[in-house]
């Protein structure tokens, strides 16, 4: 079902890009959520900066009629501006003489292959939520052809998400992902220790 223009599928455009726009919002505050929990550190300024572009460049092509695509376009993005973080590092430490290539280049693909796997998950959770959100607006009534529409782009994004993670070996994502869940645990401690002090406890 598209906005093709087929027959039969009955789709209107502008409530098809209303409800891109109010999904995106779900996607926005599902973001914010998760960094209140801790579940995504918000000192990790790069990876919040590049969900957030995502959403931006997804909503800007929502008001051209076009499907939602956040995940692309923060794939995109961040692919472009990794790579020029990379061949910065790499101009300055020659000039500085010290650059060691292959230390540098698997330092570089580390740190990319890491962010790659936290910028999926964090995808995936986030559109899990708003999916949610938007199966409890319609609890009562049976889904909208638009928002059977909007719900099969986000699973497709989701998809994407999977395969990138598909895509590394396991044993690199458990690194990954037991590094991320130390990093919960001492952000959970912090707002707890910080909910005390706040108690005057």
């Amino acid at each position: 079902c598209t906005e093709s223009g087929d027959m039969n599928c009955k789709v209107d455009g502008r409530i098809a890009r209303e409800l891109r726009s109010m999904f995106i919002e779900q996607l926005k505050w599902a973001y914010k959520n998760a960094v209140d929990r801790g579940d995504l550190d918000g000192r990790q300024k790069f990876l919040a900066y590049v969900l957030s572009q995502g959403l931006d460049f997804a909503a800007d092509d929502i008001q051209k009629g076009k499907p939602l695509k956040d995940y692309e376009s923060a794939q995109i993005f961040s692919r472009k501006s990794l790579d020029r973080a990379d061949n910065w590092t790499a101009k300055v430490l020659t000039l500085n003489g010290i650059l060691c290539k292959g230390r540098h280049n698997t330092d570089m693909s580390w740190k990319s292959s890491s962010f790659d796997v936290l910028l999926a998950m964090a995808v995936i959770e986030a559109h899990r939520d708003a999916q949610r959100q938007l199966e409890t607006t319609f609890k009562t009534t049976e889904m909208s052809a638009e928002a059977n529409l909007v719900f099969g782009e986000s699973k497709v994004q989701v998809a994407l998400a999977c395969e990138t993670l598909a895509g590394y070996d396991q044993k690199d994502i458990k690194v990954v992902t037991t590094h991320l869940f130390c990093t919960i645990l001492l952000n959970k401690a912090a707002n707890y220790v910080e909910d005390l002090v706040t108690s005057g406890l």
